[in-house]
């Protein structure tokens, strides 16, 4: 049995899937977790639960693995896009060469602006400029 330096017995969080064999021993009399039940992440080897970004419209069940305190996001604010591996909203860029001028939004799966006009030498298809027949 494990104790902790307030000499209570060390026992498993119940948020916590896999845990460790020492004991935490400043704050509490839980084992240190190296796992969470879905929805919670290990921070400081405790489980905390993860909370929608603020700019996320749709989020997931999942944490993101950058940031600790965050669900994954599905969907997000109009002008962010959520990053694949992370699923942290960032800002959708100007990557499209022929575009005059953008939209505030993204192009449907993309981490690029929607464009509302090209230049001469492109179509505008779905927010996106290709050269012109490039489409057919």
């Amino acid at each position: 049995m494990l104790f902790s330096v307030f000499s209570l017995e060390c026992v498993s969080d119940k948020l916590c899937v896999q845990s460790s064999d020492v004991c935490d021993g400043q704050n509490s009399n839980y084992l240190n977790c190296n796992k969470c039940n879905t929805g919670y992440n290990v921070v400081n080897s405790e489980c905390k639960e993860c909370l929608p970004q603020s700019r996320c419209t749709q989020s997931l069940t999942e944490c993101s693995s950058e940031n600790e305190n965050y669900l994954k996001c599905l969907t997000c604010d109009i002008g962010l896009f959520p990053e694949p591996s992370s699923g942290i909203c960032g800002a959708c860029g100007k990557n499209n060469p022929h575009c005059i001028t953008y939209d505030v939004s993204c192009v449907v799966d993309t981490a690029d602006l929607a464009c509302n006009d090209c230049d001469n030498e492109s179509e505008l298809i779905n927010g996106v400029c290709g050269k012109l027949n490039q489409f057919c």
